[in-house]
């Protein structure tokens, strides 16, 4: 699914189609993270109180 994802840069948009419906991410950088850091899962990165004012 991601075979290019070496040449991402920031601000590319990647397009992700499920089931549901479409969405749309937003390449930032190209942090690698460990598998037990769910954090980066989270609706608003390394901030579990905080919530997306809206889905964007």
């Amino acid at each position: 699914m991601l075979d290019n994802i070496h040449l991402l840069v920031p601000g590319d948009k990647i397009y992700v189609q499920t089931k549901d419906g479409y969405y749309t991410y937003v390449f930032r950088n190209n942090q690698i993270v460990l598998p037990s850091r769910t954090d980066v899962l989270l609706p608003v990165p390394h901030n579990q109180v905080r919530r997306p004012p809206k889905a964007t």
